[in-house]
């Protein structure tokens, strides 16, 4: 897409997570337990075709981010996400997150990667809660259900862990 781009003429914008987007373990302390979020992605497949545009959901932390939920690395936001918004970055809204820069060039840093969307709640007509993955709400052949929007989300902290398996196997990728 962006080699399309560049045949073109037209300059591709791309704007990316890098490690310096995780917040560190002080700003990570210092979260209230009630967040502004934003969440990236293409629920139910929606999206600005033309421009190859995501859709920006806001939402808030339903548990503390920096606290496990269930004891597992992760947290609960309450988000009207969808099947299509798995994987979705969850993206800490806060004051710093709109002093951006006009200059393209100019590396932007008032992002603050939470986190990563990867599966919700549902309760079944029987009353029943249950978790499932975003893809799969809406399954009717699990029984019908209807997505409660919150959402659990696996703590950004935990793709640094990631990161070192990923090096491991960087050099086996073909990159053209």
């Amino acid at each position: 897409m962006i080699n399309d781009e560049l045949k073109d003429g037209r300059r591709a914008y791309y704007s990316g997570f890098d490690p310096t987007t995780i917040p560190t373990e002080e700003e990570w302390q210092n979260l209230h337990v009630l967040q502004d979020v934003l969440s990236i992605g293409y629920p139910l497949g929606i999206m600005d075709e033309k421009n190859n545009f995501p859709i920006f959901i806001k939402g808030h932390t339903a548990t503390h981010p920096n606290i496990d939920y269930n004891n597992t690395p992760g947290f609960l936001i309450n988000s009207n996400n969808y099947p299509g918004s798995s994987g979705s970055p969850i993206i800490l809204l806060n004051s710093n997150f709109y002093k951006k820069s006009r200059n393209r060039n100019e590396k932007y840093s008032g992002v603050k990667l939470l986190g990563i969307l990867y599966s919700g709640f549902e309760i079944k007509l029987n009353g029943q809660i249950s978790e499932t993955s975003i893809e799969n709400m809406y399954n009717f052949n699990n029984g019908i259900g209807v997505p409660t929007h919150i959402c659990k989300i696996l703590r950004s902290i935990a793709l640094k862990d990631l990161e070192s398996d990923l090096k491991k196997y960087s050099d086996k990728i073909d990159v053209e």
